[in-house]
């Protein structure tokens, strides 16, 4: 979830999170700072969404490169991970949050005969073992897919083929 009120920290701290999500664009500067020293009080690191160097205007701790486009973005507390859904480039970057670096990418493109295309939506399974990743599949825009990933191996697993109507 996008961090909007300060509450919202004090739950994903009792939920046993090590990482928040806040979205820049998402809040104004007064409440983007007040929440990220809100956060860096309670001991949870901050993932910050930027889509503009020009949105920056204080220094950051560091920065994690991922795939061109990144659209979904999911944490898993107990993993110490966060999974980014990089829509441009077809992937899914895995960042480990005690490095906040990359620890792997996931190519969608290879994930079956029918190659997912424009991942964009992360879910989690309650135990952290899978994400599902929606995607367009390259078949044309009627078509879709929802991936399964394992986060012990950073690979999919299953694809399940979605139809839609064209019209």
């Amino acid at each position: 979830d996008f961090i909007v009120d300060e509450y919202q920290l004090l739950e994903a701290r009792a939920h046993g999170a090590d990482a928040v999500l806040l979205m820049l664009s998402g809040l104004g500067d007064a409440d983007f700072r007040r929440r990220f020293a809100a956060a860096a009080e309670l001991g949870l690191s901050a993932l910050v969404e930027v889509h503009n160097l020009q949105q920056i205007g204080f220094p950051f701790v560091t920065s994690v490169a991922t795939g061109t486009t990144p659209m979904g973005v999911v944490v898993a507390p107990a993993l110490k991970r966060v999974y980014v859904a990089n829509n441009g480039s077809n992937s899914i970057t895995v960042i480990d949050t005690a490095t906040m670096s990359a620890v792997a990418t996931i190519d969608l493109t290879l994930a079956s005969p029918t190659p997912l295309q424009t991942p964009s939506d992360l879910v989690i399974s309650p135990d952290q073992q899978w994400i599902w990743v929606a995607a367009r599949e390259i078949g044309g825009p009627a078509q879709g897919a929802v991936a399964k990933i394992s986060t012990a191996t950073n690979t999919v697993v299953e694809e399940v083929l979605v139809l839609g109507s064209t019209g």
